[in-house]
């Protein structure tokens, strides 16, 4: 049985400047959710979205890359924009919770290098 502790969940937020609602937005979980998680740890055990988009989140963050680019991204859409690169965030995880972990850090990095092209070339098509 493996247990996240909630001060690794706190920081990995902190990492990414979220507040409670907005990283319950991004695992699609509740915000009470993640207060239960920061204050006591969670059981990896069972198989539900948000244990696995919270795993995958992690997956990322243990990759210099893909957690390079993930901060990337979400700097983009600081403040009012926090309505596009949250969802865009989430895709990505509900895509890495299709393959195994392994895998998923490797497609986390070109997938979040992916969307950071798109959202570049969208940029100077914009100008």
């Amino acid at each position: 049985m493996a247990t996240i502790p909630g001060n690794r969940i706190q920081k990995i937020r902190a990492e990414l400047s979220l507040n409670i609602d907005q990283m319950a937005q991004l695992l699609n979980v509740s915000s009470r959710t993640i207060q239960r998680w920061e204050e006591n740890g969670i059981d990896t055990d069972g198989k539900s979205a948000g244990k696995q988009n919270l795993q995958d989140l992690l997956n990322v963050m243990e990759s210099d890359i893909a957690r390079d680019e993930l901060l990337t991204t979400l700097s983009k859409f600081r403040g009012a924009g926090m309505a596009i690169g949250i969802p865009l965030i989430s895709s990505v995880l509900d895509t890495l919770s299709l393959i195994t972990s392994g895998a998923g850090v490797y497609l986390g990095e070109e997938i979040v290098q992916m969307l950071r092209n798109v959202i570049q070339k969208q940029k100077k098509q914009n100008k």
